[in-house]
């Protein structure tokens, strides 16, 4: 499918629950993909997003997702959004994003990700998967978004897996990524050539 370039904004709950629906590129003036626009579509396999932002629980538990084109023009990856998409192999998150919501990822089985120059956040659990290896190009390690529980503030985990697993990133930016949140998540911080 082929939402065209006359499209804005794709509604919460648009195609949710559509077992039909295979692959769909979203045309380039589509800024909004609102919460749960394909939650549950079982028989997606591929997506293309040239822009914008993508809502809370957007594509969840699409089972079947094995390709997902983000453009330069996301912004913003929220919540659950990508919660469940088992045959995720790898993922590419672009510069332009600045936000990745708590648990976006879970539960997907990546080979490689690919976190992108200009993320500043990353919510709790939000690769709580499995991987082998991780690429993040800030040059500031982004934070992870802290709970607060009866007035106190606690330390969130955005990486849940086998500590071993490398996490390449930029030149001079090891010891900052150690010292940051990062540091208790990954015990392999490997500087990028």
């Amino acid at each position: 499918m082929i939402i065209g370039d006359g499209i804005t904004k794709i509604p919460e709950n648009a195609f949710s629950g559509c077992s039909a629906l295979t692959s769909v590129i979203i045309g380039k003036n589509v800024t909004e993909i609102e919460d749960k626009a394909f939650y549950e579509c079982s028989a997606l396999t591929s997506i293309v997003i040239p822009k914008g932002w993508i809502g809370s629980h957007a594509f969840y538990k699409c089972n079947s997702l094995e390709s997902v084109s983000l453009g330069e023009g996301v912004s913003i990856i929220g919540q659950y959004a990508f919660n469940g998409c088992e045959a995720l192999t790898t993922i590419v998150i672009p510069d332009s994003v600045f936000s990745i919501g708590s648990y976006a990822f879970e539960g997907c089985y990546f080979d490689s990700i690919s976190i992108g120059s200009g993320v500043t956040s990353i919510g709790e659990g939000a690769f709580y998967c499995a991987f082998n290896e991780c690429y993040c190009y800030a040059t500031t390690p982004p934070f992870f978004t802290k709970k607060i529980i009866y007035g106190s503030v606690y330390p969130t985990y955005a990486f849940h897996f086998d500590r071993n697993a490398p996490l390449y990133v930029p030149t001079r930016c090891e010891r900052d990524y150690y010292n940051s949140d990062w540091g208790r998540c990954f015990s392999n911080i490997i500087e990028m050539d």
